[in-house]
């Protein structure tokens, strides 16, 4: 069964968290979900969905559900495993033996549960929602989320159905009649393990489907969705850009030309993978590419990639490539941990869901966060010349004129963005400054940033010290993305995140670490030449 051409029933529409995607998305979400991977070692995601509607007793004894924690396993009565995953069978018969455990937690207050608890509470929640997508297509009153039927007769644009839903609350017609009767074929043939059958009537199903839903689907963007997830570009440019760093890391420390020539056919390439998942994102979504935290990682790492590109054609000195690799190598695997949570094209909240400040205030904004971090790993690499190379006067200054020219560029998209957005406040809320954290972040950028051009063009910072807070740069930079979510005070409450509070401190504590670090042997140098 798994040998089905799956390209017709991966491209059939649903309504799912708010938006219309292809039951490819919809699959790659809830085993992500479950499984904690969005395939199974020998199946896709679509050919797991098809087995759960059509076979689903034989889905029942895979090992889909994923348990980190041996703690949640032995509350259950479960043997713990290596690798810590198992079947609804498993999981259903331990429920109804622990049924009474399981409903005194849940009638506990949230900030009562122990993490083991909460773990064990969010794992009956999966297997109630895989059993409610197992029964899609049985006769059921549950609210089921699989809803392929799309607007019948004058129903709102969102209002798609279940299959049971459309039957039970009449809202039914002879198209979507016909439309069910496709998948009925479909089931017969899944059964009967033919596979001319299900070709046929999987295209005849997503056909009907798209006709059925008019201007509510777009088999165009469905497709592009279906080839986006497929490609899988980001992680493409990710590995591209990690194989860049480490041909110029050999090249620094063995001068082999070849591999500077190598990085710097291979970084443009990993960039046009980069800009290309962000365009089919664009596309799909038909809205700006930033608006959420996932979406600033991978926007911010290209904007860096795309500086570092520009700087290195002129100074072709393998620095900024070097920064390049580094900042797009960290960030894209950052966005692979926002990627873990599930569904990346997520419904915006109001507040958001407005094409021309997107495209304005919050883009200006990213590229600042990109061009600062530019500026600021362009400061790390200046004091680590300083100890390795420090006879290398001219690629001392060279790396401070850069570092001056990316600070500028960084200034002017951060205070671009900051006005921008006091523009949008005053339209959405009424008052173009509010002392909001997001705002008061946003903010700091700007003054960190032109107190350090100001210090530099005056001569009050030297060289050393304008690198030297470049380094800090970074710090400021991450606290008012990310560090202004922890409070979850603020309008700006889209923007909240969790349990990053760790991640952040260790990445203050480093950089600040290594800027004592590097300082004081600088000075120590100093120190034994002036005895000398």
């Amino acid at each position: 069964v798994t040998s089905f051409d799956l390209s017709a029933f991966r491209e059939i529409p649903v309504l799912h968290e708010g938006r219309v995607k292809p039951l490819e998305s919809f699959a790659r979400a809830y085993l992500l979900a479950f499984y904690g991977k969005s395939s199974l070692p020998d199946m896709s995601a679509a050919a797991w969905l098809a087995e759960l509607l059509f076979d689903p007793e034989k889905d029942y004894q895979r090992d889909i559900f994923n348990i980190p924690n041996p703690d949640v396993v032995n509350a259950i009565g479960l043997t713990w495993r290596d690798e810590h995953r198992y079947s609804f069978d498993e999981l259903s018969k331990a429920f109804d033996s622990y049924g009474s455990t399981i409903k005194a937690i849940d009638a506990m207050d949230d900030a009562r549960r122990t993490p083991p608890q909460r773990q064990l509470i969010e794992l009956y929640s999966k297997v109630a929602a895989y059993v409610l997508i197992s029964k899609s297509l049985s006769p059921t009153q549950l609210p089921t989320v699989f809803r392929i039927i799309p607007p019948q007769w004058q129903m709102d644009g969102d209002t798609w159905l279940s299959p049971w839903a459309n039957i039970l609350e009449g809202h039914g017609s002879p198209q979507s009649a016909a439309y069910l009767e496709l998948w009925k074929k479909m089931a017969t043939a899944y059964a009967h393990n033919d596979a001319a059958a299900w070709q046929k009537y999987a295209g005849d199903a997503r056909d009907t489907a798209y006709e059925l839903a008019g201007s509510h689907a777009s088999l165009f963007r469905q497709k592009l969705e279906v080839f986006y997830l497929q490609a899988d570009l980001f992680n493409a440019a990710l590995v591209i850009y990690i194989a860049c760093f480490v041909l110029l890391m050999i090249f620094f420390l063995g001068n082999y030309r070849v591999f500077y020539t190598a990085a710097t056919c291979l970084m443009p390439l990993g960039a046009l993978l980069h800009i290309g998942g962000i365009v089919m994102r664009i596309t799909i979504m038909g809205r700006p590419p930033v608006a959420t935290l996932y979406e600033t990682t991978i926007f911010v790492s290209f904007i860096a990639v795309l500086l570092s590109l520009l700087f290195e054609r002129k100074r072709r000195d393998a620095t900024s490539l070097t920064v390049g690799s580094i900042i797009g190598s960290v960030l894209l695997f950052i966005s692979t941990r926002y990627a873990a949570d599930g569904d990346t094209m997520e419904m915006l909240v109001a507040v958001l869901n407005t094409n021309f400040w997107l495209a304005t205030h919050v883009v200006a904004v990213t590229m600042g966060y990109g061009c600062s971090l530019v500026a600021g790993t362009l400061g790390h690499i200046y004091l680590l010349k300083k100890l390795l190379r420090p006879k290398d006067v001219t690629a001392h200054a060279n790396l401070v004129n850069t570092m001056l020219a990316v600070t500028l560029i960084a200034a002017f998209f951060a205070t671009l963005g900051t006005i921008l957005g006091g523009i949008w406040a005053d339209q959405s809320w009424g008052r173009f400054w509010g002392w909001d954290p997001k705002e008061n972040g946003a903010m700091l950028i700007v003054l960190w940033l032109l107190w350090q051009l100001h210090g530099r063009v005056a001569n009050v910072l030297s060289p050393a010290n304008f690198a030297s807070t470049m380094v800090l740069t970074n710090v400021v930079v991450v606290l008012s993305w990310f560090g202004v979510n922890l409070l979850s005070v603020g309008l700006h409450s889209y923007g909240f995140t969790n349990n990053i509070a760790g991640n952040l401190a260790a990445f203050c504590g480093g950089e600040i670490a290594f800027l004592v670090i590097t300082r004081a042997l600088l000075m120590g140098r100093h120190g034994q030449k002036a005895k000398t």
